[in-house]
């Protein structure tokens, strides 16, 4: 319920343009109570905790909304089970960010909407790095994920995407795969891969 995260956000506060984290300590960011609505991009450099208080919706700058450069970890408020980031723009991880949660009982999404219309060989997400998606679901329902060389150690739960790219020596970790309720095929486990003819695949594939 995109329109739904967006009216939520907008009970918070407002930040007109760049939001960029500038400490290592902690701060918090979410509807209502804080920053709900970003009208720039959120730039994360440094290694800061960010709790979550609720709906986070970074509008962007010329087709971007988060940038990860640091080694940040994201985590829900105590008092919240799930929450959202919504991004209009691109999603870009070159630090070894964490977005957990305390247990299986909560839940994160980070969703962007890019490229804006449905485009699956626009990256929407670009990962250059080894990120930590615990307990928390990537969702990029009209773009590519670009999963760069520099992923070697890409640990995730789950994630959709209308696309995925993975470039040479990148190594993904998931535990559910894709979690659309529309996906088709289905497939093993939450979700299947198709893999796009003459590309070179080294896949190893554990049931459990």
């Amino acid at each position: 319920d995109v329109a739904g995260w967006q009216a939520k956000a907008l009970e918070g506060q407002t930040h007109p343009g760049d939001y960029a984290v500038q400490t290592n300590g902690t701060i918090q960011l979410g509807a209502p109570e804080n920053i709900g609505v970003i009208t720039g991009r959120l730039l994360v450099p440094t290694n800061a905790t960010i709790i979550l208080t609720g709906p986070l919706w970074v509008q962007g700058t010329a087709g971007s909304s988060l940038e990860i450069s640091g080694n940040a970890r994201f985590q829900l408020d105590d008092d919240v089970t799930q929450s959202v980031i919504l991004a209009d723009g691109r999603l870009t991880f070159s630090g070894n960010a964490r977005f957990e949660t305390d247990d299986d009982e909560s839940d994160l999404l980070i969703m962007t909407t890019a490229p804006g219309t449905y485009t699956p060989q626009t990256a929407a997400v670009v990962i250059n790095a080894n990120p930590r998606f615990t307990n928390a679901a990537l969702f990029a329902p009209n773009g590519q994920i670009t999963v760069g060389p520099s992923a070697s150690g890409l640990s995730i739960t789950s994630f959709t995407a209308a696309g995925i790219f993975v470039d040479s020596n990148a190594k993904i970790d998931y535990s559910e795969g894709l979690i659309d309720a529309a996906f088709n095929p289905a497939g093993p486990a939450g979700g299947s891969f198709s893999v796009l003819p003459g590309s070179y695949q080294n896949l190893t594939v554990y049931n459990e």
